[in-house]
């Protein structure tokens, strides 16, 4: 008897373990698109970005890539960067995300080496809607922001039903078989 009792606990405990485990994880795979903003003063003024971004989790790590373009022109990025990441053992999401390789650049070399990393990311969700927001940092230049910021950025996930989806792959994918077409 004491046997069974004890096996129920355990089967109840470690069902409890699991269910929590599950929603405390989150998956960022997917389509993003936003804003992203540099406060490096330009002509006296900060600067605003369109954003799109594809992140693909597998476990705690992340990997994708992210664009810039002008916000006449969403769909036609200036730049486009690989990034990743690691969610911290205590983390829902990663702190930083890291630039990896320019995937794509039709901006001077000086300009798009200036962007280093994702940073002070956080995560929030409200109904349907899941955004990602946090601050941004410079590669090796000083920042005009006190906290040492280049400037932030915000983005929400594109559902499956969005049009401008296709438009995001098209986009990043040209990017990068352009990149791969210089580089031959």
């Amino acid at each position: 008897m004491k046997l069974k009792n004890s096996n129920k606990i355990l089967v109840l405990s470690l069902t409890c373990f699991m269910l929590s485990a599950m929603a405390y994880s989150q998956d960022l795979s997917g389509y993003w698109q936003g804003r992203f903003r540099t406060d490096q003063r330009r002509n006296g003024a900060s600067v605003t970005f369109f954003m799109n971004m594809v992140l693909v989790q597998n476990g705690r790590k992340i990997e994708g890539r992210f664009g810039n373009a002008v916000l006449d022109f969403p769909n036609n990025p200036s730049v486009v960067y690989e990034i990743s990441g690691i969610i911290g053992k205590k983390d829902k999401i990663p702190t930083s995300l890291m630039r990896g390789r320019i995937l794509y650049s039709r901006i001077p070399d000086e300009v798009a080496d200036y962007f280093l990393s994702l940073d002070d990311i956080k995560y929030e969700k409200k109904d349907s809607v899941e955004v990602l927001y946090g601050n941004w940092t410079a590669n090796g230049l000083g920042s005009l922001r006190s906290d040492g910021f280049a400037g932030s950025f915000w983005v929400s996930r594109l559902r499956m039903s969005d049009t401008l989806k296709k438009g995001i792959a098209v986009d990043t994918s040209l990017a990068k078989s352009s990149q791969t077409g210089n580089n031959q």
